[in-house]
């Protein structure tokens, strides 16, 4: 009995280990706006393969997930059948996952609405409530609650790109025509300049741009922020001015599209062969899928559809399922639903998920399933081993009471669930003079400064009443109140345990960058422990 539970923790262990690879590899271009926070995640499905998702149920398989990327124009969030220009923004700013940026044909102006064939007289009310999770503009460490940056101690500006200095403003304390500012906090004086276009720093003493021809030009030190410089001749001088994008925009100084530049994203399954091409318009690419849908500029996928009521895969009647776009079973997509009774996964291309006509495949066509473990589960012996909280067959079912059972807080502090901003967490309670998201940084009575933190360490404010404590945060491999010691060198490729943070679900990633080794440090699932011999995080 023993040998034939080894055996199968054996098998177990090597069947998971491409399933706990497969996001690490970040297959749905996780990072910025696209995080858990706004709706997008990866989950290990086994044999190696991911599902990304997207807000609203929609769902891709090893590619990345996103609304405003639909195959067929019909069916686009944003269409325009009016014939407005039009752009489809993939934001939270309105509380909406996204917004049609439509231009008013009686005033000329932009507007924003939700509505698909840009009706401009409806406009979408954004209020200050509406943007608590969309992607974060601030600089220098400020927080977007709102629609607004809340900037930490000593930044200011609509995007807290000002950096201050303690004292009162004087007529040459910005160089090269900057504007002084002051800010008062309680009874502190902060002193900001606004630099004239094409400077910055502190006091505006670095130039790093200048107009030598007219045109449009990007800005920097402020792409992120939808910012651009516009050179143009004004009475035989050129002269500079910063411009802004709408929100949620990035200025593009290239303005054609060539298939060469692989816009369609051309690759792998998503071939010629398997009816994906792309096609060059002159200035844009044409986007192919098979069955006739496209996309201008942007991949084409099956599984992607702006309401899941147009998903090829949408499950009226309630069952668990995923849009699996392949061709296994020859009909390029396939709906991977649970049976009846919920224990084990079948294969239709019946978009309501009725699995009393199955999908019929052969031991040729579709060699393995993936596994169906959701929200960051482990399929181990076809069981999904999950997260702290959740439950059930693929780990599909959340119990907010459970959310700490796996939880493991550092310096004595405590873990309760709480819901910030919506759902439930699990959220570490910290002890006097400790911070960090598992409690795991000591502080130090005071304010920040620039030698207080060793070896790349990041130094943090935080105020409790009246108490202001600084924090060090430690790069990748050290530790310590001010990051003075070294417990973690890579010497080779490969992932490493943590052993400061391991119960915290932490592990090390080091690759080869450039001819330089690397080092990462990578976060299980809330919960789930890496286990540095498996490869793979579990509990």
């Amino acid at each position: 009995m023993k040998i034939h539970i080894i055996i199968m923790i054996v098998i177990c262990l090597i069947f998971s280990y491409a399933s706990a690879q497969a996001c690490n590899a970040n297959p749905c271009q996780l990072g910025g706006y696209y995080s858990e926070t706004n709706g997008y995640r990866c989950f290990d499905l086994g044999g190696g393969s991911a599902l990304c998702t997207c807000p609203g149920s929609s769902y891709e398989i090893n590619q990345p997930c996103r609304l405003c990327n639909r195959p067929n124009p019909a069916n686009n969030v944003c269409r325009s059948n009016k014939g407005q220009p039009f752009y489809c923004l993939e934001n939270n700013d309105c509380g909406t996952s996204y917004a049609c940026l439509c231009m008013d044909t009686t005033t000329g102006n932009a507007v924003l609405t939700t509505d698909a064939d840009c009706d401009t007289t409806v406009t979408l009310t954004c209020s200050s409530t509406t943007s608590p999770s969309g992607p974060s503009p601030c600089l220098n460490g400020g927080t977007f609650i709102g629609g607004i940056c809340h900037c930490t101690l000593g930044t200011w500006g609509d995007y807290c790109e000002l950096n201050g200095t303690l004292g009162f403003c004087s007529a040459r304390y910005c160089s090269n025509g900057g504007f002084c500012r002051e800010n008062i906090i309680n009874t502190t004086v902060f002193v900001y300049c606004q630099c004239q276009p094409g400077y910055r720093g502190t006091k505006c003493e670095s130039n790093y741009f200048t107009c030598s021809t007219v045109g449009n030009f990007s800005d920097t030190d402020m792409h992120e922020q939808g910012k651009y410089f516009e050179c143009k001749m004004i009475a035989g001088v050129l002269r500079i001015e910063r411009k802004s994008c709408p929100k949620g925009l990035r200025f593009n100084q290239v303005s054609n599209v060539s298939c060469n530049n692989n816009p369609c994203q051309i690759g792998g399954y998503f071939s010629d062969t398997n009816g994906y091409r792309c096609i060059d318009l002159g200035s844009s690419a044409l986007c192919t899928c098979p069955g006739s849908p496209y996309e201008f500029n942007q991949p084409c996928r099956l599984c992607d559809r702006p309401n899941p009521a147009n998903n090829a895969c949408r499950g009226n009647s309630g069952k668990p399922f995923f849009c699996l776009e392949n061709n296994d079973c020859g009909t390029s997509y396939s709906c991977l639903c649970m049976d009846a009774n919920g224990e084990n996964p079948v294969q239709t291309t019946d978009a309501d998920c009725n699995t009393a006509v199955p999908l019929t495949c052969s031991p040729i066509t579709n060699p393995t399933g993936p596994s169906p473990c959701l929200n960051g589960g482990v399929s181990t012996g076809g069981i999904c081993h999950c997260p702290s909280g959740y439950g059930g067959a693929i780990c599909q079912d959340k119990n907010d009471y459970n959310l700490c059972e796996k939880v493991r807080c550092k310096n004595n502090g405590v873990c309760a669930t709480q819901n910030p901003n919506g759902p439930y967490e699990a959220v570490c309670l910290c002890r006097y003079g400790t911070w960090g998201e598992y409690c795991e940084l000591t502080g130090t009575l005071g304010f920040c400064s620039g030698s207080l933190c060793s070896n790349g360490g990041a130094c943090r404010e935080n105020v409790i009443s009246s108490t202001r404590h600084a924090y060090c945060q430690c790069a990748p491999g050290y530790k310590g109140t001010k990051c003075e010691t070294n417990y973690f060198t890579c010497y080779t490729t490969g992932t490493f345990l943590d052993a400061d943070m391991h119960e915290q679900g932490k592990y090390f990633e080091c690759k080869m960058i450039s001819s330089v080794l690397r080092i990462e440090r990578k976060s299980c699932p809330k919960g789930l422990r890496y286990n540095a011999s498996a490869k793979l995080c579990m509990y």
